[in-house]
């Protein structure tokens, strides 16, 4: 069973932009591209082949909510959109 500290992860430059955050046993991975949010059980769920975000609403709402203070606390830049030209949003604007 893991029991880690929350944990931030954020990877907004690279071909799959990704951010995301770990919690307990639930880790939460918002991929940019497509504005995805996914969660995964990690202790029933090692491989995140699961993905239980529309099982588990109230959990993805709050770790998005943690991710993007965390963001928004670093002042991390978000990529643009192409086709807009604006920014991609915070995973709890989504």
């Amino acid at each position: 069973m893991y029991n880690y500290e929350t944990e931030v992860f954020y990877r907004p430059f690279v071909t799959c932009a990704v951010g995301g955050i770990r919690c307990g046993e639930w880790k939460m991975v918002y991929r940019m591209h497509d504005a995805a949010l996914e969660l995964y059980n990690l202790n029933s769920d090692l491989g995140e082949r699961d993905n239980v975000a529309a099982s588990h609403p109230d959990i993805v709402k709050r770790l998005a909510a943690e991710l993007s203070n965390r963001l928004r606390s670093w002042n991390a830049p978000m990529p643009t959109i192409r086709a807009t030209g604006k920014a991609v949003p915070m995973p709890d604007e989504l």
